[in-house]
Protein backbone atom coordinates (compact mmCIF):
# COMPACT_ATOMS: atom_id res chain seq x y z
CA UNK A 1 0.00 0.00 0.00
CA UNK A 2 1.89 3.58 -0.88
CA UNK A 3 1.40 6.48 1.30
CA UNK A 4 -0.80 8.18 -0.80
CA UNK A 5 -3.51 5.30 -0.41
CA UNK A 6 -2.98 4.95 3.02
CA UNK A 7 -3.49 8.91 3.82
CA UNK A 8 -6.92 8.82 1.39
CA UNK A 9 -7.85 5.81 3.49
CA UNK A 10 -7.26 7.41 6.77
CA UNK A 11 -8.93 10.36 5.48
CA UNK A 12 -12.12 8.49 4.58
CA UNK A 13 -12.50 6.82 7.95
CA UNK A 14 -11.83 10.01 9.89
CA UNK A 15 -14.76 12.50 8.02
CA UNK A 16 -16.75 8.94 8.10
CA UNK A 17 -16.33 8.88 11.64
CA UNK A 18 -17.00 12.40 11.96
CA UNK A 19 -20.36 11.69 10.23
CA UNK A 20 -21.04 9.19 12.32
CA UNK A 21 -20.52 11.44 15.90
CA UNK A 22 -22.73 14.17 14.44
CA UNK A 23 -25.71 12.08 13.59
CA UNK A 24 -25.47 10.06 17.09
CA UNK A 25 -25.62 13.72 18.43
CA UNK A 26 -28.35 14.84 16.44
CA UNK A 27 -29.97 11.36 17.45
CA UNK A 28 -29.04 11.79 21.18
CA UNK A 29 -30.36 15.77 21.52
CA UNK A 30 -33.64 15.18 20.50
CA UNK A 31 -35.46 13.38 22.82
CA UNK A 32 -37.92 16.01 24.68
CA UNK A 33 -38.40 13.43 28.42
CA UNK A 34 -35.87 10.73 28.18
CA UNK A 35 -33.38 9.12 26.03
CA UNK A 36 -31.84 5.34 26.06
CA UNK A 37 -29.29 4.16 24.53
CA UNK A 38 -28.76 0.41 24.27
CA UNK A 39 -25.09 -0.21 23.52
CA UNK A 40 -23.08 -3.55 23.09
CA UNK A 41 -19.79 -4.27 25.24
CA UNK A 42 -18.92 -6.44 22.45
CA UNK A 43 -14.97 -6.32 21.00
CA UNK A 44 -16.34 -5.78 17.84
CA UNK A 45 -18.13 -2.04 18.64
CA UNK A 46 -14.53 -1.54 20.68
CA UNK A 47 -14.25 1.57 17.96
CA UNK A 48 -17.66 2.46 17.37
CA UNK A 49 -18.70 6.22 18.18
CA UNK A 50 -21.28 5.05 20.72
CA UNK A 51 -18.13 3.34 22.62
CA UNK A 52 -16.50 6.72 22.23
CA UNK A 53 -19.09 8.72 23.29
CA UNK A 54 -19.82 6.18 26.67
CA UNK A 55 -15.86 6.14 27.37
CA UNK A 56 -16.65 10.53 27.24
CA UNK A 57 -19.48 10.11 29.33
CA UNK A 58 -18.24 8.09 32.29
CA UNK A 59 -14.93 10.72 32.03
CA UNK A 60 -16.88 13.69 33.42
CA UNK A 61 -19.21 11.50 36.25
CA UNK A 62 -22.20 12.80 35.41
CA UNK A 63 -25.01 13.11 37.79
CA UNK A 64 -26.96 10.10 37.95
CA UNK A 65 -30.48 12.16 37.79
CA UNK A 66 -29.66 13.44 34.52
CA UNK A 67 -27.63 10.60 32.95
CA UNK A 68 -27.21 7.56 34.14
CA UNK A 69 -24.33 5.05 32.29
CA UNK A 70 -24.39 1.78 34.54
CA UNK A 71 -28.24 1.39 34.15
CA UNK A 72 -28.85 -2.23 32.68
CA UNK A 73 -32.42 -3.16 31.22
CA UNK A 74 -34.27 -5.84 32.62
CA UNK A 75 -34.75 -7.81 29.53
CA UNK A 76 -38.06 -9.69 31.06
CA UNK A 77 -39.51 -6.67 32.82
CA UNK A 78 -40.99 -3.26 31.26
CA UNK A 79 -38.36 -0.17 31.06
CA UNK A 80 -39.28 2.25 33.78
CA UNK A 81 -39.76 5.45 32.14
CA UNK A 82 -38.64 8.40 34.73
CA UNK A 83 -41.14 10.46 33.98
CA UNK A 84 -42.10 12.35 37.02
CA UNK A 85 -38.70 13.29 37.11
CA UNK A 86 -38.52 14.56 33.63
CA UNK A 87 -41.92 16.38 34.28
CA UNK A 88 -40.01 18.31 36.95
CA UNK A 89 -36.84 19.56 35.07
CA UNK A 90 -39.95 20.13 32.34
CA UNK A 91 -39.46 23.96 31.29
CA UNK A 92 -43.22 25.22 29.44
CA UNK A 93 -42.15 26.30 26.18
CA UNK A 94 -43.15 29.50 24.55
CA UNK A 95 -42.97 29.55 20.79
CA UNK A 96 -43.17 32.63 18.90
CA UNK A 97 -45.44 33.36 15.46
CA UNK A 98 -44.42 34.69 12.53
CA UNK A 99 -46.40 37.15 11.16
CA UNK A 100 -48.35 36.69 8.22
CA UNK A 101 -46.97 37.70 5.51
CA UNK A 102 -49.46 39.85 2.38
CA UNK A 103 -47.24 40.75 0.09
CA UNK A 104 -46.42 39.48 -3.33
CA UNK A 105 -43.58 37.39 -3.85
CA UNK A 106 -41.39 38.92 -6.57
CA UNK A 107 -40.53 35.09 -7.88
CA UNK A 108 -43.58 33.27 -7.24
CA UNK A 109 -42.48 30.32 -9.04
CA UNK A 110 -39.49 29.59 -8.31
CA UNK A 111 -38.38 26.25 -6.65
CA UNK A 112 -35.52 23.47 -6.00
CA UNK A 113 -36.82 21.27 -9.05
CA UNK A 114 -35.39 18.09 -10.52
CA UNK A 115 -36.05 14.97 -12.53
CA UNK A 116 -37.94 13.30 -9.99
CA UNK A 117 -39.48 16.69 -9.21
CA UNK A 118 -40.78 16.99 -13.09
CA UNK A 119 -40.99 13.41 -14.00
CA UNK A 120 -45.20 12.57 -13.47
CA UNK A 121 -46.21 9.85 -11.07
CA UNK A 122 -46.68 6.74 -12.73
CA UNK A 123 -47.94 3.59 -11.05
CA UNK A 124 -45.68 0.25 -11.06
CA UNK A 125 -46.39 -2.87 -12.38
CA UNK A 126 -44.87 -6.17 -10.58
CA UNK A 127 -43.65 -8.59 -12.46
CA UNK A 128 -44.76 -12.23 -12.17
CA UNK A 129 -43.02 -14.82 -9.84
CA UNK A 130 -41.06 -17.74 -11.91
CA UNK A 131 -40.06 -21.05 -10.59
CA UNK A 132 -37.09 -22.61 -11.10
CA UNK A 133 -34.39 -20.85 -12.13
CA UNK A 134 -31.25 -21.58 -15.08
CA UNK A 135 -29.01 -21.62 -12.42
CA UNK A 136 -27.43 -20.12 -9.06
CA UNK A 137 -26.24 -16.98 -9.91
CA UNK A 138 -29.72 -16.39 -12.24
CA UNK A 139 -31.69 -17.36 -8.43
CA UNK A 140 -29.46 -15.14 -6.90
CA UNK A 141 -30.26 -12.02 -9.01
CA UNK A 142 -33.59 -12.44 -9.57
CA UNK A 143 -34.78 -13.38 -6.33
CA UNK A 144 -31.98 -13.64 -3.74
CA UNK A 145 -31.01 -9.95 -3.50
CA UNK A 146 -35.05 -8.65 -3.19
CA UNK A 147 -36.97 -5.49 -5.01
CA UNK A 148 -36.90 -2.03 -4.12
CA UNK A 149 -34.75 0.73 -3.43
CA UNK A 150 -32.34 -1.03 -0.47
CA UNK A 151 -31.07 -2.96 -3.55
CA UNK A 152 -30.57 -0.19 -5.46
CA UNK A 153 -28.72 1.54 -2.46
CA UNK A 154 -26.52 -1.53 -2.05
CA UNK A 155 -25.20 -1.98 -5.82
CA UNK A 156 -25.05 1.83 -5.92
CA UNK A 157 -22.75 1.38 -2.90
CA UNK A 158 -20.57 -1.05 -4.23
CA UNK A 159 -20.32 0.45 -7.94
CA UNK A 160 -19.39 3.38 -6.25
CA UNK A 161 -16.54 2.00 -4.45
CA UNK A 162 -15.19 -0.57 -6.41
CA UNK A 163 -11.91 -0.09 -8.93
CA UNK A 164 -13.35 -1.80 -11.69
CA UNK A 165 -9.72 -3.02 -12.81
CA UNK A 166 -8.88 -4.47 -9.32
CA UNK A 167 -10.69 -7.55 -8.87
CA UNK A 168 -8.58 -8.42 -6.32
CA UNK A 169 -10.30 -6.02 -4.14
CA UNK A 170 -13.78 -6.53 -4.68
CA UNK A 171 -14.45 -8.53 -2.15
CA UNK A 172 -13.36 -6.04 0.71
CA UNK A 173 -15.67 -3.35 -0.78
CA UNK A 174 -19.07 -5.92 -0.97
CA UNK A 175 -18.22 -6.97 2.70
CA UNK A 176 -18.38 -3.33 3.77
CA UNK A 177 -21.25 -2.62 2.13
CA UNK A 178 -22.97 -6.09 3.42
CA UNK A 179 -22.05 -4.87 6.96
CA UNK A 180 -23.45 -1.17 6.23
CA UNK A 181 -26.44 -1.64 4.58
CA UNK A 182 -27.52 -5.42 4.94
CA UNK A 183 -26.62 -7.01 7.94
CA UNK A 184 -25.78 -10.31 8.26
CA UNK A 185 -25.58 -12.60 5.48
CA UNK A 186 -23.75 -15.99 4.20
CA UNK A 187 -20.72 -16.32 2.71
CA UNK A 188 -22.66 -16.89 -0.92
CA UNK A 189 -24.35 -13.90 -0.87
CA UNK A 190 -20.58 -12.16 -0.92
CA UNK A 191 -19.43 -14.68 -3.37
CA UNK A 192 -22.62 -13.98 -5.74
CA UNK A 193 -22.48 -10.26 -5.47
CA UNK A 194 -18.87 -10.29 -6.89
CA UNK A 195 -20.04 -12.61 -9.80
CA UNK A 196 -22.36 -9.67 -10.44
CA UNK A 197 -19.49 -6.54 -10.19
CA UNK A 198 -17.91 -9.32 -12.44
CA UNK A 199 -20.53 -9.72 -15.37
CA UNK A 200 -21.50 -5.89 -15.47
CA UNK A 201 -18.05 -5.06 -15.74
CA UNK A 202 -16.80 -7.70 -18.03
CA UNK A 203 -19.85 -6.84 -20.80
CA UNK A 204 -19.71 -5.34 -23.81
CA UNK A 205 -21.80 -2.01 -23.23
CA UNK A 206 -21.40 0.27 -26.30
CA UNK A 207 -20.76 -2.09 -29.54
CA UNK A 208 -19.46 0.82 -31.53
CA UNK A 209 -16.00 0.89 -29.43
CA UNK A 210 -16.15 -2.48 -27.66
CA UNK A 211 -16.10 -0.61 -24.52
CA UNK A 212 -16.24 -2.58 -21.13
CA UNK A 213 -16.43 -0.73 -17.60
CA UNK A 214 -13.41 -3.09 -16.73
CA UNK A 215 -11.12 -1.13 -18.72
CA UNK A 216 -11.78 2.34 -17.03
CA UNK A 217 -9.25 2.95 -14.58
CA UNK A 218 -9.49 4.92 -11.11
CA UNK A 219 -8.67 8.57 -12.14
CA UNK A 220 -11.06 8.31 -15.34
CA UNK A 221 -14.04 8.40 -13.59
CA UNK A 222 -16.17 10.66 -11.62
CA UNK A 223 -19.38 8.99 -9.35
CA UNK A 224 -21.61 10.65 -8.22
CA UNK A 225 -21.66 14.34 -9.58
CA UNK A 226 -24.09 16.46 -8.31
CA UNK A 227 -25.01 19.51 -10.09
CA UNK A 228 -27.46 22.80 -9.93
CA UNK A 229 -28.05 25.35 -12.81
CA UNK A 230 -30.53 28.08 -12.91
CA UNK A 231 -33.87 28.13 -14.60
CA UNK A 232 -35.45 31.00 -16.14
CA UNK A 233 -39.30 31.19 -16.20
CA UNK A 234 -40.80 28.56 -19.00
CA UNK A 235 -43.81 26.02 -18.79
CA UNK A 236 -42.79 22.24 -18.76
CA UNK A 237 -45.11 21.53 -21.29
CA UNK A 238 -42.68 23.18 -24.24
CA UNK A 239 -40.42 20.12 -22.96
CA UNK A 240 -42.40 17.44 -23.12
CA UNK A 241 -43.35 18.64 -26.67
CA UNK A 242 -39.54 18.86 -27.91
CA UNK A 243 -39.63 14.89 -27.94
CA UNK A 244 -43.22 14.23 -29.42
CA UNK A 245 -43.38 11.75 -32.05
CA UNK A 246 -39.25 10.51 -30.98
CA UNK A 247 -37.70 6.94 -30.35
CA UNK A 248 -36.65 8.82 -26.82
CA UNK A 249 -40.22 10.45 -25.92
CA UNK A 250 -40.58 11.90 -22.32
CA UNK A 251 -42.94 13.78 -19.81
CA UNK A 252 -43.04 16.52 -17.86
CA UNK A 253 -45.62 17.60 -15.02
CA UNK A 254 -47.14 20.77 -16.62
CA UNK A 255 -46.35 23.74 -14.67
CA UNK A 256 -44.73 26.83 -14.92
CA UNK A 257 -41.25 27.11 -13.05
CA UNK A 258 -38.11 29.20 -12.31
CA UNK A 259 -35.94 28.50 -9.85
CA UNK A 260 -32.96 25.71 -9.87
CA UNK A 261 -32.32 22.33 -11.18
CA UNK A 262 -30.66 19.88 -9.29
CA UNK A 263 -29.31 16.13 -9.91
CA UNK A 264 -26.82 13.71 -9.11
CA UNK A 265 -25.06 11.68 -12.09
CA UNK A 266 -24.12 7.95 -10.61
CA UNK A 267 -21.13 7.83 -13.06
CA UNK A 268 -18.90 9.84 -15.18
CA UNK A 269 -16.24 8.15 -16.92
CA UNK A 270 -14.17 9.08 -20.09
CA UNK A 271 -13.20 6.66 -22.45
CA UNK A 272 -11.88 7.02 -26.32
CA UNK A 273 -11.19 10.24 -25.92
CA UNK A 274 -14.84 11.06 -25.17
CA UNK A 275 -17.03 11.11 -21.74
CA UNK A 276 -20.14 9.32 -20.42
CA UNK A 277 -22.86 9.31 -18.84
CA UNK A 278 -23.63 6.04 -16.92
CA UNK A 279 -26.55 5.13 -14.57
CA UNK A 280 -26.97 2.07 -12.66
CA UNK A 281 -30.41 0.27 -12.38
CA UNK A 282 -31.45 -2.45 -10.18
CA UNK A 283 -35.24 -2.53 -11.66
CA UNK A 284 -36.60 -6.30 -11.69
CA UNK A 285 -37.77 -7.11 -14.97
CA UNK A 286 -37.99 -10.26 -14.79
CA UNK A 287 -36.51 -13.66 -13.71
CA UNK A 288 -35.34 -14.38 -17.00
CA UNK A 289 -32.23 -12.59 -18.89
CA UNK A 290 -34.39 -12.76 -21.79
CA UNK A 291 -36.60 -10.37 -19.88
CA UNK A 292 -34.19 -7.78 -20.08
CA UNK A 293 -33.93 -8.02 -24.10
CA UNK A 294 -32.76 -4.84 -26.22
CA UNK A 295 -36.60 -4.40 -26.53
CA UNK A 296 -38.03 -5.21 -23.05
CA UNK A 297 -35.03 -2.65 -21.58
CA UNK A 298 -36.81 0.09 -23.98
CA UNK A 299 -40.12 -0.52 -22.75
CA UNK A 300 -38.45 -0.10 -19.35
CA UNK A 301 -37.32 3.14 -19.90
CA UNK A 302 -39.92 4.39 -21.38
CA UNK A 303 -42.15 3.24 -18.60
CA UNK A 304 -39.95 5.20 -15.87
CA UNK A 305 -39.73 8.14 -17.92
CA UNK A 306 -35.82 7.83 -17.58
CA UNK A 307 -35.23 9.49 -20.99
CA UNK A 308 -36.05 12.93 -19.27
CA UNK A 309 -33.48 12.13 -16.49
CA UNK A 310 -30.24 11.57 -18.94
CA UNK A 311 -31.13 14.46 -21.18
CA UNK A 312 -31.38 16.78 -17.94
CA UNK A 313 -27.94 14.81 -17.09
CA UNK A 314 -26.48 15.35 -20.49
CA UNK A 315 -27.59 18.76 -20.50
CA UNK A 316 -25.86 19.73 -16.53
CA UNK A 317 -22.69 17.75 -17.99
CA UNK A 318 -22.23 19.62 -21.21
CA UNK A 319 -22.88 22.85 -19.32
CA UNK A 320 -20.02 21.62 -16.89
CA UNK A 321 -17.48 20.43 -19.61
CA UNK A 322 -17.95 23.51 -21.75
CA UNK A 323 -17.36 25.50 -18.94
CA UNK A 324 -14.08 23.37 -17.55
CA UNK A 325 -12.85 22.71 -21.28
CA UNK A 326 -12.47 25.58 -24.01
CA UNK A 327 -12.48 23.63 -26.61
CA UNK A 328 -15.26 21.43 -25.71
CA UNK A 329 -17.53 20.26 -28.60
CA UNK A 330 -20.41 17.85 -27.73
CA UNK A 331 -20.47 15.84 -31.36
CA UNK A 332 -16.63 15.18 -31.01
CA UNK A 333 -16.46 14.89 -27.24
CA UNK A 334 -19.45 13.37 -25.75
CA UNK A 335 -20.06 9.64 -25.88
CA UNK A 336 -23.64 9.02 -25.02
CA UNK A 337 -25.63 7.81 -22.10
CA UNK A 338 -25.55 4.26 -20.62
CA UNK A 339 -28.19 2.80 -18.46
CA UNK A 340 -27.14 -0.53 -17.13
CA UNK A 341 -29.94 -3.00 -15.91
CA UNK A 342 -27.73 -5.05 -13.66
CA UNK A 343 -29.69 -8.02 -13.01
CA UNK A 344 -30.04 -9.13 -16.70
CA UNK A 345 -26.31 -8.22 -17.58
CA UNK A 346 -24.53 -10.98 -18.88
CA UNK A 347 -21.27 -11.12 -20.87
CA UNK A 348 -21.43 -11.96 -24.13
CA UNK A 349 -24.61 -10.99 -24.45
CA UNK A 350 -26.36 -7.30 -25.23
CA UNK A 351 -29.33 -7.86 -22.35
CA UNK A 352 -29.95 -5.33 -19.59
CA UNK A 353 -28.34 -2.64 -21.91
CA UNK A 354 -29.36 0.64 -22.87
CA UNK A 355 -27.01 3.59 -24.53
CA UNK A 356 -28.63 6.59 -26.88
CA UNK A 357 -26.58 9.85 -27.30
CA UNK A 358 -29.25 12.81 -27.37
CA UNK A 359 -29.20 15.36 -30.49
CA UNK A 360 -26.97 18.53 -29.79
CA UNK A 361 -29.98 20.30 -32.10
CA UNK A 362 -32.51 19.00 -28.77
CA UNK A 363 -30.56 20.00 -26.18
CA UNK A 364 -29.86 23.31 -27.50
CA UNK A 365 -33.66 23.69 -27.96
CA UNK A 366 -33.76 23.01 -24.14
CA UNK A 367 -31.38 25.27 -23.20
CA UNK A 368 -33.04 27.81 -24.95
CA UNK A 369 -36.35 27.18 -23.07
CA UNK A 370 -34.90 26.93 -19.62
CA UNK A 371 -32.31 29.84 -19.90
CA UNK A 372 -34.81 32.54 -21.02
CA UNK A 373 -32.86 32.59 -24.61
CA UNK A 374 -36.00 30.78 -26.47
CA UNK A 375 -39.65 31.70 -26.30
CA UNK A 376 -41.26 30.49 -22.96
Amino acid sequence: MTWYSSRASWESKSLAEQENRRLLYVAVTRARMACFIQASTASYYAKSSLRYLRKEIDSVSPQPALLDSEWDIDVDGRIPLPIPAAQEQAVARVYAEAPSFRGNLLQPLWRRTSYSGLSPDHATVPTPRTEGFDSAYDEFVFRTIRRGAHTGNLIHYIMERVDFTRPDFWGNVVDKAIRRLSGRQPESFTTMMQELIRQVLGTVVHAGTGLRLSDIPWEDRLSELEFDFPLSVFHTEALTAMTAGSDTPFAVKAASLEGIMNGKVDLVFRHGGKYWILDWKSNHLGDRALDYSVDRVREAMADNNYHLQYHIYTLALRRYLSARLPDFDYDRDFGGCIYLFVRGMRMGADTGIFVHKPEAALLDRMEELTSGRGAA
